[in-house]
C-alpha cells in the first residue's frame, strides 16, 4: 500500500473536488490554514490526527471512510459505540455541556467555583492507593494556588479502565489522556520504548515525550502505527478519533477573556484533576453534581 501521506493527500484533493469545495472554503469550514491543506494535498506535509478529524467534520464524512480508504484496519471499532459496551454506569464524570457552562462564567465567578471545589476536597486527607505508585496526593495538588496547576505526571497513574469509562460516558477527554492510554497499553504488553521505536518514525525519547505530553500535532500515521504495534485492535485509533473530536469542540468554547492556548491549558489542567479524582476515588459520585450546583449558584 502507498504511504499514508500520499493516500491522504490524493484522497483529500479528489474529495474536495467531488464536493466542489475550494481550498479557501474548506479552510474556513475546518479552521485550518489554506496553506496547510495545500501542503497535505500535495504530499509536502503529513496529516496530523487533529487535521484529519477537522477535515472529516468540515466535509461531513463518516468515520467508516477511514476503513474504506484502507487508512485503518477493517476491525477498527466505531468510536461512537465501541466504548459504550464496556461502561460502568456508576462512573462519575463531567461533560462538555458542563464545561460550556463554566466557560461562560466571568473570571471572578470561575474563581468562586474553583474555590468551592478546593474547599470541598480539602476533606480528603488520605493518600492515593499505594498500588498506583504515585508520589503525590490529591490534597497536594489542590493546595496549589489553583487546581489548574496539576502535575502532568498524572498520566502515568491513570488506569485504562478509567479512560475507557470516560469515553463510554462521553466524559471530557484531552490529548494527554491518549498519552496515558498509550503508556498503560505499552506497559501491559511489556514493550520497551526502544522496541516500539523500531516500528514508528519516532525515537524512544520521542515516544516517551508523546506519552507524557501527547500533542495535537501527532501524526495520524503515528496513531495508526502505535495501535498496530501494541496490538490494540483499533481501540487506540477509536479513542484518538473521539478525543480529537472533543478537542475541537472544547477549543470552540474559548471565551473572550483569554487566548485559545490559555483556555486549553485551563481545561487540560482541570480535566487532569478530574481524572485523578476518578482514579483515586472511583466510588465517589457526589462531585460532578456539586460542581454543577456551584456553577448554578454563580449563574443566578
Amino acid at each position: 500500500m502507498e504511504n499514508l501521506s500520499i493516500v491522504i493527500g490524493k484522497w483529500l484533493k479528489q474529495q474536495r473536488k467531488d464536493q466542489n469545495i475550494t481550498i479557501l472554503e474548506l479552510s474556513r469550514r475546518a479552521g485550518i490554514s489554506h496553506a496547510s491543506i495545500s501542503r497535505v494535498e500535495n504530499q509536502h506535509s503529513a496529516a496530523t490526527a487533529l487535521f484529519l478529524r477537522k477535515i472529516f467534520n468540515a466535509m461531513e464524512i463518516p468515520f467508516e471512510n477511514l476503513i474504506d480508504l484502507g487508512l485503518i484496519p477493517s476491525n477498527t471499532p466505531d468510536p461512537e459505540n465501541y466504548f459504550k459496551k464496556i461502561t460502568d454506569y456508576r462512573f462519575s464524570t463531567l461533560y462538555l455541556a458542563d464545561l460550556a457552562r463554566f466557560s461562560q462564567l466571568s473570571i471572578e465567578n470561575r474563581a468562586r467555583v474553583i474555590q468551592n471545589f478546593n474547599q470541598f476536597y480539602f476533606t480528603y486527607n488520605q493518600n492515593p492507593p499505594q498500588e498506583l505508585g504515585v508520589d503525590f496526593s490529591i490534597n497536594e495538588i489542590i493546595r496549589q494556588p489553583s487546581i489548574f496547576s496539576s502535575p502532568r505526571d498524572y498520566i502515568f497513574e491513570i488506569r485504562l479502565e478509567t479512560l475507557r469509562s470516560a469515553a463510554a460516558r462521553d466524559g471530557l477527554l484531552i490529548p494527554n489522556d491518549l498519552g496515558a492510554f498509550l503508556y498503560r497499553s505499552r506497559k501491559s504488553h511489556a514493550a520497551s520504548l526502544r522496541y516500539v521505536s523500531k516500528f514508528v518514525e519516532l525515537s524512544h525519547v520521542g515516544i516517551r515525550k508523546l506519552e507524557s505530553n501527547f500533542s495535537e500535532r501527532t501524526l495520524f500515521s503515528t496513531v495508526v502505527d502505535l495501535d498496530r504495534i501494541l496490538e490494540l485492535g483499533g481501540e487506540f485509533i477509536a479513542l484518538s478519533w473521539g478525543t480529537f473530536g472533543q478537542f475541537i469542540e472544547i477549543s470552540d468554547l474559548k471565551t473572550q477573556s483569554e487566548t485559545k492556548r490559555e483556555w486549553l491549558d485551563w481545561v487540560e489542567s482541570f480535566i487532569a484533576v478530574q481524572r485523578l479524582l476518578q482514579t483515586y476515588y472511583p466510588n465517589e459520585f457526589m462531585w460532578p453534581a456539586l460542581f454543577r450546583q456551584w456553577i448554578s449558584e454563580v449563574e443566578n
